[in-house]
């Protein structure tokens, strides 16, 4: 198995906790941007983008990612999610330091996807109560109907390149283990029949030799019966 350069920690630490930055900075901004400003606070009509395609259309959203899970019982579950999940992906982000950097990246983007849609339950208060804001979502496209923002997006691309690095690009993935068992298959395979050739070449010899044994006990056989043949003179006398 080919090995994998690693970082070291220090350097490793700040690079991904520059892309854990640049999302929620990016998804921070976004929301000021365009859903408290151009949207007016969610109170101002939607604006088109590329015709119905893409529009900015504001929703505070209360629950998850895509408002799935919508209601005001979720907001505790959330708050656990959110404090349990940021150092459960952390964990995964240092651990994936020995993997492929796409791996790497996914776990930072999922961190501050995370963060940063925790940052706006924990200020956007609409009951009063702990961690029960929503979340600014305003982009929507006509093909795809739940309005999100761009910590979604960075939760959502997280994932599949996360599942992407596990089957495909880690260095122990899916496929490089099955690519590198098939080999050794084949590798044992070739090795077996080389061995049996080997075998036969082996055995021929010692046929050879035997077939020379028997020619030499037949030779043997007729120098003594040539021996034990009288001589014609003696029976003439």
């Amino acid at each position: 198995m080919k090995q994998q350069k690693t970082l070291k920690l220090p350097i490793f630490c700040l690079i991904y906790l520059g892309v854990v930055i640049f999302c929620i900075v990016a998804d921070q901004l976004t929301k000021i941007w365009i859903y408290d400003n151009l949207l007016n606070g969610g109170n101002g009509p939607s604006v088109q983008i590329i015709g119905k395609f893409l529009q900015f259309s504001p929703v505070l959203n209360r629950g998850a990612a895509f408002g799935i899970g919508n209601s005001q019982a979720s907001d505790i579950v959330f708050f656990v999610v959110t404090v349990v999940g940021i150092p459960v992906f952390c964990y995964l982000l240092l651990r994936a330091r020995t993997r492929s950097v796409l791996s790497q990246i996914s776990f930072a983007m999922i961190i501050g996807g995370t963060i940063g849609n925790a940052i706006d339950r924990a200020t956007y208060a609409t009951e009063g109560t702990f961690f029960s804001g929503g979340v600014r979502d305003f982009i929507s496209f006509s093909i795809f109907p739940p309005v999100f923002n761009v910590a979604d997006m960075c939760l959502t691309f997280g994932v599949f390149m996360a599942i992407a690095a596990i089957i495909w690009f880690d260095p122990d993935s899916l496929v490089k283990i099955l690519m590198e068992e098939r080999a050794q298959a084949v590798a044992n395979k070739a090795n077996a029949t080389d061995g049996a050739v080997l075998t036969d070449d082996t055995t021929q010899p010692t046929d050879v030799a035997a077939v020379a044994n028997d020619t030499q006990v037949a030779t043997d056989d007729t120098t003594t019966i040539q021996t034990e043949t009288p001589d014609e003179n003696d029976t003439t006398n």
